[in-house]
């Protein structure tokens, strides 16, 4: 099988930054090597997916996911779903051990954000 290209910022383990640290951040911060991913890795990275896919035996092709919604929460609910989805994340974290990872296991890119919008002027 043919190996999908580097790309950069993909160490595991490694939450990526943008402005202050926060508490989840701090939580999963890293192994020295890691460095912030800009919009534009994270672009690359799924663009780099596209055009290897077919490369990836059938069940990694069908196991990938991307989505993206907006959705109405407070700043508690949004904090709960970031912890959730940490919490997901976390159960893997040991893998950065290579002694760790089962066989069949890849480098997977998993990224996250969520944050408020401002209002529309309709007032959403």
């Amino acid at each position: 099988m043919a190996r999908a290209a580097s790309v950069p910022g993909g160490a595991s383990g490694c939450a990526r930054r943008s402005g202050s640290t926060t508490r989840k951040q701090r939580r999963l911060l890293p192994p020295r090597r890691c460095r912030a991913s800009s919009p534009r890795d994270l672009t690359d990275r799924w663009a780099n997916w596209e055009v290897t896919r077919g490369a990836f035996p059938r069940e990694w092709r069908e196991a990938n996911f991307r989505f993206d919604t907006l959705t109405y929460l407070t700043a508690g609910e949004l904090d709960a779903v970031g912890e959730e989805m940490l919490a997901i994340i976390d159960r893997y974290a040991d893998r950065i051990d290579r002694a760790k990872r089962p066989e069949g296991a890849y480098p997977v890119a998993i990224s996250g954000h969520g944050h408020p919008l401002e209002p529309s002027p309709s007032g959403n």
